[in-house]
């Protein structure tokens, strides 16, 4: 499966290797209806992509390469409604993946820039976006950068962590 995942093509055999298997077993199933996404891209440094299965529509936070095998998976899976994006450095093939799913993709409109998004985030307070989805902006790493934190239990941060025993507690440390 590292050879599918890596976003540099970095990995490799010395044989020739049937990849079909390791394609097909993306999304990767983490927990409950939290899966990792596999497919990293070099446009977004290698940054991790993440699905979440939802009755009223799937995430996918940051984004992985577009590439059929996993879309066709997606599609499989319900589709994508909905695309988290942490910051400007984890977008790869973010308009791929809309024009394809017809997703709305969400943003810090500090990192938005030259990023099309249906909809924006500002300012440096939690918002909830839907029920059980709370995107916490945690300026440093990019302005803009901004967490999504999921039944208050799965923290997505895109390439950064800062954590404590409850997760929004790390935040009201900080003044948030």
């Amino acid at each position: 499966m590292a050879l599918i995942t890596c976003p540099t093509g970095s990995i490799g055999t010395r044989e020739k290797r049937d990849l079909h298997a390791a394609m097909a077993a993306y999304p990767e199933r983490i927990d409950d209806n939290v899966y990792f996404c596999g497919f990293a891209a070099r446009t977004s440094y290698g940054g991790a992509s993440y699905l979440i299965l939802r009755p009223e529509g799937n995430v996918l936070i940051d984004s992985p390469r577009f590439v059929s095998q996993l879309v066709r998976r997606l599609e499989e899976l319900g589709g994508v409604s909905t695309m988290f994006l942490t910051h400007r450095d984890d977008v790869a093939d973010h308009d791929k993946f809309r024009e394809h799913f017809g997703c709305e993709r969400i943003i810090h409109r500090a990192d938005a820039g030259h990023i099309s998004a249906e909809r924006t985030i500002e300012g440096q307070r939690p918002v909830e976006i839907d029920r059980d989805l709370l995107v916490i902006p945690t300026p440093g790493h990019t302005r803009g950068h901004a967490v999504l934190l999921y039944r208050n239990t799965y923290l997505f941060t895109g390439d950064h962590l800062a954590y404590e025993d409850d997760p929004l507690e790390t935040f009201r440390h900080v003044g948030w």
